[in-house]
Formats: structure tokens, C-alpha cells, sequence
């Protein structure tokens, strides 16, 4: 039989007397053979002898003054500990104990209910003498109501069934992942569907469509020879396998090629050695550009905010703050963006100076065509209309300049990773020692290396994770070259804040 991988240690289950936590914590049993079923009063008898609701108040009064008012968490680290694997815990108590459990990465649920339906079955348990007096003593001792700020889930019981409830809850804890990519739901802005497919890859399925990709390519194209100052395109290059492929590319189709590359201070010295060795191999003119000017005081702060967040020491508290600003990361990374706020995946904020160099040095150059040799689209988000999977965003900032385009040009040609094989192998292209042909952004960037393995430790998850998804999903590679490449994990001698020190970023 397959053993069951989770995203949580295990679900803990809050909720006033006779809100169904019990009745909840049997069924979700009852769906997933061989966890450990823990009931609150169980927890509390590691400590003394329970008889009573009364007596149960009393020695949780004695315990908070001896233990702290996070005891029943400790405890029930402790019994879950000794019988190893996944917890499903009942009847726990306390709004302290619900942050602690949560912050050590449990999957806390609170129940409610209305005051009538309480008393309803209190009643049927003969335990209903005094329901105004029952619940207030609850809210005073274990803060009850404060616990839907913090729990993952809150259900009211008068209004799900407990078998719906209980669905909800595994198709969170367990670990799933897309049928395709190497998306999961360990990402907390992952949905699968029932299908067993990602947003994304959902969406590829439905409405990516080669039409609008070949109309591209015949746009593209028809710029060759049509540039000014002598280049049709200004084309970005790492030395790297898919910047390499694409240049050759590019040359066979007689675009006239200014190939060039950004410097972040960030980058290792040997991708600007590597890219003008490939294009003066290729008879390309190439040009290292530093774009350290473009970064605003706010992007500064930015990076001064996220060089504080890995300062911070790893804690349970701390994966929380991690995931919340990965999802918070999503919404700031455009170019437009004036906030400032510390970025979990460095890519994202790279990128709100690297859009804005991309635009001004094409202006510069006479080109209105910057190529990437980034597995990339664009045009996902159309206010409410379908999304259209294209290989080119149009950047135009300002009403009174042009627009330049920026091309994903392996999205474009819809080259897989075999076919970019071949390329390099005519070119004479050999994989640098040491380097494997798929790697995630840490290989070639040291800002993303500095924060990888604290990011995945704090995450659950790869930060490089829905970039590869994204390569899996259009054809690119496979599923299983993904998994191997988000298996490696690239050690960094330094901190995020000594590498952005030494980019003179700091």
C-alpha cells in the first residue's frame, strides 16, 4: 500500500463544547486509515486524571501557571512524537495552543456553531444545565472566538456536513500534484482540480492554441533587415544552453544581432566570459550592460527588506511569514509596482528592474525587439476574458515613445529540450563541468543561490518549483528532468545580504 505524503505534521480540531469536533476527528479516521487519533482529554490525562468539564478547567488553570498557557501544544508534540506519523487531535483548547500547533506546522480547524444548535446537543448529551454560563467560561479561559483568526479552516457545523467537511480538510493535508508539471499543493497559490491537473496546466489544455503562436512567428519574422543603427533585435544571452541555441537560432534566420548581457552585480563572472565567447563564436556583436541604474530607491528598500527577512533565524514562525510574502511576492513583482516589501523568490524582484532595463536600452540601441531565451509567456491575464498563451509582451510605458517587444523565443519556435540538443551539438556547445543542462535559477545567479535553501526549508516547497511547472507544461522538458533538477540544492558561501553588499545594492 502507497504511503500517504502530507503537507502538515498533522489537524487539530478547535471549536466551543458540542460543535462536532469529536464527530469531525472520527470521520476524517475513518477516510485515512493509519494515522493517530488523539482526543484533547487524552492529552490532559498525560498530566492527571480528567473526570469532568470542571475538573478538566481546574487542572488546565494548574497547568497553565506550571507549564505556560501553550502546554496542551507541548504535550500533544510529545505523545504524536512517541507514536510517530500523521495526528488527527480533538477537543483541544486554547487560543495560544492553536498558534503554537499552527506555527509548528499543523493544520489547525475551528468549528462554530450557533448558540441554539450548542444547547440543542448538550441537551441530548445531558450536559446542557447552564448553557450562557458554559459558554461564557469557555471564552474567558480558552479565548475561543479568537482562534478563527488563526485557524486554517473555519467551519460552521449547522451549515456542512461532517463528510464535506472532512474532504475539505485531507484534500488540503494531503499532499497532491499535478498530473503533469511538478506544481503541488505544498504552494499555497496551487489549485488542482478534481481531475488532478494545476491551474496552469489546466488552462495550457484548454486554451493554448498554435494559431496565435504561429501568427506571432510571422510578425517576428518580418523584421529581418528592418532595425535601425544596424540591428533588427537586441538578443539576451547567458552563454548559457537556451540563450546559446536561441542565438544560433536567430542568426540562421539573418536577423542582424546585438547580443548582450544584463549586469546585476549579482551574476557570476563566468556567464559574461561564457556569452561573449558564444557570440564571438557566432561572429554577433556583444555587449555587457550594467543596469544598476534602473533600480528606483524603492526597489533598493526592497532589496534591503528582503536581505533582513534571510537575516532572520530559521523558527516555525518564521515559514509563516515565508509563505505569506510568497503569496504576497506574486502581486508586487510588475514593473509598475511602487511598494516596497521583501521578496521571498528573488526572482521577482530582479524583475522589476530588469523589465524596466529591457525597455530603455532597446530605445537606446534602435531595436524595438528584445529576444529572451527564458521558457516564458505571456497574455494569461485578460480581465475576465480567456487567457491566450503568447510568446511576446509588448512593454509601452509611456504614450509619447514606442513599444518594444519582449519574445520568449523558446515558447515561440516551441523548441523542446532534444531539439535544443542538436542545435548545440553543431555549434560545438559543451556543457561546463559540474553543470547539469536542466538547473534551477541558483545555477547561474547568486542572489537566488544565497536564498534557495533557506527558502525551500521555510517554504515546504522549491522556490524554483512553478518555473520548471511552467517548462513541463508547454513541452519544453519532462516531468522527471524537473524533479531532478529541483532535487539539487546549491550551497552558497554567503548570505543574501553579503552578495547584494558586494552588487553595491546595499
Amino acid at each position: 500500500m502507497k504511503t500517504a505524503k502530507w503537507n502538515y505534521k498533522g489537524v487539530v480540531i478547535f471549536g466551543p463544547p458540542a460543535s462536532g469536533k469529536t464527530t469531525l476527528a472520527r470521520e476524517l479516521r475513518l477516510r485515512e486509515r493509519g494515522v493517530f487519533c488523539l482526543e484533547g482529554s487524552k492529552v490532559l490525562r498525560s498530566f492527571g486524571t480528567v473526570l469532568s468539564r470542571e475538573e478538566a478547567r481546574a487542572l488546565y488553570g494548574r497547568l497553565v501557571k506550571s507549564h505556560g498557557k501553550t502546554f496542551i501544544g507541548k504535550a500533544l508534540e510529545r505523545v504524536a512524537l512517541k507514536k510517530g506519523g500523521f495526528v488527527i487531535a480533538s477537543g483541544l483548547r486554547g487560543y495560544e495552543n492553536a498558534v503554537y500547533l499552527k506555527e509548528r506546522g499543523y493544520f489547525v480547524v475551528c468549528l462554530e456553531a450557533s448558540q441554539s444548535a450548542l444547547l440543542r446537543r448538550l441537551c441530548i448529551r445531558g450536559d446542557g444545565r447552564s448553557l450562557q454560563k458554559e459558554i461564557k467560561d469557555e471564552e474567558r479561559i480558552y479565548h475561543t472566538k479568537h482562534i478563527k483568526k488563526v485557524a486554517h479552516v473555519v467551519f460552521h457545523t449547522e451549515k456542512e456536513r461532517v463528510v464535506a467537511m472532512a474532504k475539505k480538510i485531507l484534500d488540503e493535508v494531503r499532499y497532491r500534484e499535478c498530473r503533469i508539471c511538478v506544481n503541488g499543493n505544498r504552494n499555497p497559490v496551487i489549485r488542482l482540480s478534481g481531475e488532478g491537473y494545476c491551474d496552469i496546466c489546466a488552462q495550457f489544455r484548454k486554451y493554448f492554441r498554435k494559431s496565435i503562436l504561429k501568427d506571432e512567428l510571422r510578425a517576428f519574422t518580418s523584421q529581418v533587415g528592418k532595425g535601425h543603427r544596424g540591428f533588427d533585435i537586441m538578443v539576451g544571452i547567458s552563454g548559457g544552453k537556451d540563450s546559446s541555441a536561441m542565438l544560433r537560432q536567430l542568426q540562421k534566420r539573418g536577423f542582424r544581432i546585438l547580443a548582450f548581457s544584463f549586469d546585476t552585480g549579482y551574476y557570476p563572472k563566468h556567464v559574461f566570459s561564457r556569452a561573449a565567447r558564444v557570440a564571438r563564436q557566432l561572429g554577433v556583436q556583444y555587449k555587457r550592460i550594467d543596469i544598476r541604474p534602473y533600480i528606483r530607491p524603492i526597489d533598493r528598500r526592497s532589496f534591503a527588506l528582503t536581505a533582513a527577512l534571510y537575516d532572520e533565524k530559521p523558527s516555525p514562525k518564521l515559514s509563516e511569514k515565508f509563505r505569506r510574502l510568497y503569496k504576497e511576492g506574486r502581486k508586487h513583482y510588475s514593473v509598475k509596482c511602487s511598494h516596497a516589501l521583501p521578496f521571498v523568490r528573488t526572482c521577482q524582484l530582479c524583475r522589476r528592474v530588469v523589465i524596466r532595463a529591457y525597455y530603455a536600452e532597446a530605445l537606446k540601441h534602435g531595436v524595438r525587439t528584445v529576444v529572451l531565451g527564458i521558457n516564458e509567456w505571456a497574455h494569461l491575464s485578460k480581465h475576465g476574458r480567456a487567457p491566450e498563451f503568447r510568446a511576446t509582451r509588448v512593454l509601452k510605458p509611456f504614450h509619447n515613445k514606442p513599444a518594444v517587444s519582449i519574445v520568449h523565443s523558446p515558447f515561440l519556435f516551441r523548441r523542446t529540450e532534444k531539439e535544443t540538443k542538436k542545435i548545440l551539438k553543431k555549434m560545438g556547445w559543451e556543457l561546463p563541468p559540474g553543470e547539469k543542462l536542466i538547473e534551477t535559477n541558483a545555477n547561474s545567479c547568486l542572489f537566488a543561490r544565497a536564498a534557495e535553501t533557506k527558502a525551500l526549508h521555510m517554504l515546504g516547497f522549491h522556490p524554483d518549483a512553478t518555473r520548471l511547472s511552467r517548462e513541463v507544461t508547454a513541452g519544453f522538458i519532462t516531468k522527471k528532468r524537473a524533479e531532478k533538477a529541483l532535487s539539487v540544492t546549491h550551497q552558497s558561501r554567503y548570505s543574501v545580504r553579503h552578495i547584494l553588499a558586494k552588487a553595491n545594492i546595499l
